[in-house]
């Protein structure tokens, strides 16, 4: 009796062994999934950020090189219609050149307006058929050419926009007048600078 009660004893504990042992390596097993499970989701959220990051970078390149073309583009625009303009307007348009207007915001020597007479005969005055300005207007950085049309409205139109610095230079004792710009693209929504050009040229009376 006393080894069938020590058989039974040792039987029983085996199988409270089994029963919680398997049930402790089960929760070891479980443990371990979860621990792989929590490896892989930092290993993914990692290689989530880099490529986010890549993205990120590669979009603000993106938008910067579109932003850098565009400026560039812009410029080229206002360049062109600026030296166009002013060699339509003055060197055919008009045969005399008035006296210049200084403005006392500007250092003394710099012309930034000029006056334009056309059907002048010879070196007199007294016949004129047509007065025309040309003024740089730095509040609103634009070029502005300004005319009496037929019915006798005044008319204004731009030259060239983006223009941070402009003046006019003559030549003395010359038929030719030059000028100097520089311009600068800004950013619509941040109104800060982009891109900054400078451009000059002649243009002749005739």
């Amino acid at each position: 009796m006393k080894y069938a009660a020590e058989a039974f004893a040792s039987l029983m504990r085996l199988v409270l062994l089994l029963k919680y042992g398997g049930c402790e390596l089960k929760n070891t097993e479980q443990l371990r999934r979860k621990g792989m499970t929590l490896t892989e989701l930092l290993v993914a959220l990692s290689v989530s950020t880099v490529v986010l990051l890549i993205v990120v970078l590669i979009t603000t390149q993106s938008l910067r090189i579109t932003k850098a073309t565009e400026a560039s583009m812009s410029l080229d625009e206002q360049i062109s219609k600026l030296h166009s303009s002013l060699n339509y307007i003055i060197s055919r348009q008009f045969t005399a050149l008035g006296s210049f207007t200084y403005s006392e915001d500007v250092p003394e020597g710099k012309v930034q307006e000029i006056t334009l007479y056309s059907g002048v005969p010879g070196y007199s005055v007294d016949v004129i058929s047509a007065v025309s300005t040309i003024t740089y207007d730095s509040s609103l950085r634009k070029v502005i050419h300004q005319y009496y049309n037929k019915s006798g409205s005044l008319v204004s139109s731009v030259i060239a926009e983006n223009v941070v610095e402009f003046e006019f230079d003559p030549v003395p004792l010359t038929s030719y007048l030059t000028y100097r710009a520089t311009f600068t693209y800004f950013d619509p929504v941040s109104n800060d600078p982009i891109l900054t050009r400078s451009a000059g040229g002649a243009v002749r009376f005739y």
